[in-house]
């Protein structure tokens, strides 16, 4: 990050990773997916946005779209990450 703001490069910090760890059990790991996503409402809804990253695993597509609904109750809006790098 140092590197990127003193070559003018615009970047962001991740606040969450929502799969880093790579479960064989479908069920836990989804599970693991959603509360992570829960951190991550939370912390849009303390600091007004946040970012999270994932692979792109059918598993981790399917629990963001599950949880979406829910977000969007809550107020919170899915963005590309370009809306939020400085």
């Amino acid at each position: 990050m140092d590197i990127a703001r003193d070559i003018g490069v615009k970047y962001t910090r991740r606040d969450i990773f929502l799969d880093i760890t790579d479960q064989t059990d479908f069920k836990n790991f989804e599970s693991y997916i959603k509360q992570q996503i829960r951190k991550l409402a939370r912390i849009a809804l303390e600091k007004g946005s946040a970012v999270g990253i994932g692979h792109n695993k059918k598993i981790t597509i399917e629990a963001i779209k599950d949880s979406v609904p829910k977000l969007e109750e809550e107020g919170i809006e899915i963005v590309p990450l370009k809306e939020l790098v400085q």
